[in-house]
């Protein structure tokens, strides 16, 4: 099976020599080990890094570590002087009151509103957010070379799997690299299948437990209608039961909360949101009362007149397409002025309103499939807006920009890190204390000293120096100068 490449943020645990141990930055798995010869200069134990990973069957191999950023010194702070001040610079100014200010008497309160009070919007629903414990929690569980293919299945389920495998197969073949083994990537995948839907639904379930009162109704449904199939254990079932109470619960609520969103709407003479609000009703399929369904039709049939614009009759359309008193409004003269558009409306919707087709004289029968299909006249007006706000913004292709960026920036060599100390051999030490020694001048060891003593300054300058904007191009040359000191004081 060929390896998937992948990044990580890992932390480094010991230093064992050659090697180094690792894992997963704020957890336990996945971890592992590194060769000492691919990281930065002053790696410590305790430092989180980013790395590039091939995960594999055997196991998951570290191939490239990168060196954390030193944190740079604020240099655009200004020092404040201040001098003392004799009273002749001092200015002083007396504000009297203006005499001219006119009155607001007789003119009425600035919230008095003639149009009548304003029905509050309710709040639209969260959506539903799960914290992931379980299905991290089961993931935990597994060898971490699985990981990609947990996550691929967790997300988009076997068919995302296998989406997956094809595209990574076209690239193989693209690049002359072996494929991967389908057939063992999906038995993993159908094998872990019913411990990931589990905790991911465990996790849904907990999560609208506690918000059932507030959460989106689709989605407190969907975790109620999918556990009925998932939930095996007691604990489970218990917990798929309760949801179930609150369930209905909230829809005999919701369902109160919609009808007397339908009768502000249709008291106030709101006929547009009227209308919307009795197409979407909580339960399905549950009739309005005769005599609100009657206010409703007479309110549309009266906003449907000779005197309303083509513009506001495709609007009402557009809304008295889905509400269930469509078939009940029956208008009794066109509009004065029928556009292009509102024709086109017409026929597309002449199934759902035939009183109305019938007074264009539009036969439903006559009118083709495809016309009736395509999209109504207000979400294309819809789409040409936002088409032209995005035109109107200037582009940036950041995309393009970046990949050329990454393709031309030479890899730079990885600068010191702050505060660490250079490397010293124990041996090295011991020959060099046997030399002095035997030396019967001082000259030597006074040679040394300057240098052993220079390191740890010029290792620490990069970090701390101002860097202007034209210094950013020659990057590399300043970072190789300042490591040449502590490659002298090694080999020394």
């Amino acid at each position: 099976m060929s390896k998937m490449g992948r990044k990580l943020e890992v932390e480094l645990t010991s230093d064992n020599g050659e090697m180094w141990t690792w894992r997963a930055a704020g957890a336990k798995q996945p971890k592992g080990e590194l060769e000492s010869a691919i990281l930065y200069e002053g790696a410590k134990v305790g430092d989180v890094v980013k790395v590039d990973a091939d995960f594999s069957v055997e196991g998951i191999f570290v191939t490239q570590v990168q060196a954390p950023k030193a944190k740079k010194g604020r240099t655009d702070i200004l020092e404040m002087k201040t001098r003392a001040w004799s009273k002749d610079e001092l200015v002083t100014s007396n504000v009297s009151k203006r005499g001219n200010k006119k009155s607001r008497k007789g003119r009425g309160d600035r919230n008095d509103n003639k149009r009548g009070p304003k029905t509050e919007q309710r709040p639209r629903a969260p959506r539903l957010k799960s914290n992931g414990a379980h299905l991290a929690g089961a993931m935990s569980e597994m060898p971490g070379e699985y990981r990609p293919i947990l996550e691929c299945l967790a997300k988009d389920g076997i068919p995302g799997v296998r989406k997956a495998i094809k595209e990574q197969n076209a690239k193989a073949v693209a690049s002359n690299s072996p494929k991967l083994d389908d057939a063992a990537v999906l038995d993993i995948a159908e094998k872990a299948l019913p411990k990931i839907r589990t905790a991911d639904w465990l996790d849904k379930a907990e999560a609208a437990h506690k918000i059932w009162e507030t959460v989106d109704l689709r989605d407190l449904r969907s975790v109620v209608v999918t556990g009925a199939d998932i939930a095996k254990t007691e604990e489970a079932k218990t917990l798929q039961g309760d949801l179930a109470e609150k369930l209905n619960q909230r829809i005999e609520s919701d369902h109160a909360a919609w009808i007397k969103d339908l009768e502000s709407a249709i008291n106030e003479e709101r006929l547009v949101a009227a209308l919307k609000v009795s197409s979407r009703p909580v339960k399905a399929g549950s009739p309005l009362a005769p005599e609100m369904a009657s206010k409703l039709a007479e309110l549309a049939a009266a906003g449907l007149t000779s005197e309303a614009t083509s513009h506001r009759w495709i609007v009402v359309m557009d809304a008295l397409a889905f509400s269930p008193v469509r078939a009940a409004v029956k208008p009794t003269s066109k509009p004065a002025e029928v556009s292009e558009e509102l024709v086109s409306e017409v026929r597309r919707l002449s199934d759902r309103l035939p009183e109305i087709a019938a007074l264009f004289g539009v036969d439903p029968a006559s009118v083709p499939a495809s016309e009736k299909k395509k999209r109504g006249y207000l979400v294309q007006q819809r789409n040409t807006r936002r088409k032209n706000a995005r035109d109107d913004k200037p582009r940036r292709d950041n995309k393009d920009k970046n990949k050329e960026a990454k393709s031309e920036k030479p890899k730079a060599p990885s600068r010191p890190h702050p505060g660490a100390e250079p490397k010293v051999d124990p041996e090295a030490e011991q020959a060099e204390a046997k030399a002095e020694e035997a030396a019967s001048a001082d000259a030597p060891a006074a040679d040394e000293s300057p240098a052993s003593d220079a390191a740890p300054s010029n290792e620490e300058t990069p970090a701390t120096e101002e860097r202007s904007p034209e210094s950013e191009n020659s990057e590399p040359e300043e970072t190789a100068s300042a490591e040449a000191p502590a490659e002298e004081t090694e080999a020394s």
